[in-house]
């Protein structure tokens, strides 16, 4: 059985609502009071502000960010030199940092969850879709970059 492909926006989205009402089921145990919860708006911004960065690094390069609109541009160098997915990965640490805020242990499961879902759905049908379009470029850029870091 196959997990569907939703739009990471949407995952965004439901991992914040499956923590919230994590947040609120009975026996739930804080790990980070207040004020130290906070931490998480940093999280929040920096994976905001990074992927926003590199959203416009797509833009000059003249491709799509857009999960499933037809690639233009194989973007490989700067933090994609590193990682194949570092958008995923700035959305990783904005889950994170919800999950940091509520600063209770239920909402720290989701992210693993989040983590799993981006692997192992939403990254191979990316890459399924990159190899199509730009063949022998893409595998080289995949054998030389690993997915995540």
């Amino acid at each position: 059985m196959s997990l569907p492909r939703v739009h990471p926006a949407v995952v965004f989205l439901l991992a914040v609502a499956a923590m919230a009402g994590c947040h609120l089921l009975p026996g739930n145990v804080v790990w980070l009071p207040w004020p130290w919860n906070l931490l998480g708006l940093g999280d929040i911004l920096a994976g905001s502000l990074w992927n926003a960065w590199l959203a416009r690094r797509f833009a000059r390069a003249g491709t799509p960010t857009r999960p499933g609109a037809e690639p233009q541009t194989l973007v490989s160098d700067g933090p994609f030199a590193i990682s194949r997915n570092p958008m995923y990965l700035g959305l990783l640490v904005v889950i994170g940092g919800v999950a940091m805020l509520f600063g209770s242990l239920y909402p720290l499961l989701v992210w693993p969850l989040c983590a799993l879902y981006c692997d192992r759905v939403l990254v191979p049908g990316e890459e399924r879709r990159l190899e199509a379009h730009f063949g022998e470029a893409f595998r080289r850029y995949r054998e030389r970059v690993p997915r995540w870091l």
